[in-house]
């Protein structure tokens, strides 16, 4: 059996990562109710509003290097799940847990 390396470049494996997480996220049934999807950091205020809402955060990528001419690529994410309740915040709190739990199910 031989290796062969890919060809792809980093960048274009990093977009493939983001595009088919982002996909899957908001086509999985148990998460249709997740009103806003926000990637990244920086968001208009005004995308915020529609809750439920799913924040997925990249975190830096740092390789790790293993011997002469080996790396190790970890793209890691994090998620955040909003979710409020006009009357009982509790509720609210209890609804983002879920959704949490949902997400990590779902990867």
């Amino acid at each position: 059996m031989s290796y062969t390396p890919d060809s792809r470049n980093l960048a274009d494996i990093r977009k493939e990562i983001k595009t088919e997480l982002l996909a899957k996220l908001k086509s999985t049934d148990g998460l249709k109710n997740i009103q806003t999807v926000v990637y990244g950091d920086r968001v208009n205020i005004g995308k915020t509003s529609s809750m439920p809402l799913l924040w997925v955060l990249p975190v830096p990528h740092q390789p790790d290097l293993r011997g002469g001419h080996t790396e190790l690529h970890d793209f890691t994410f994090t998620f955040v799940t909003m979710a409020y309740s006009v009357n009982n915040p509790e509720d609210g709190k209890e609804q983002a847990e879920d959704l949490t739990a949902k997400v990590y199910d779902v990867l």
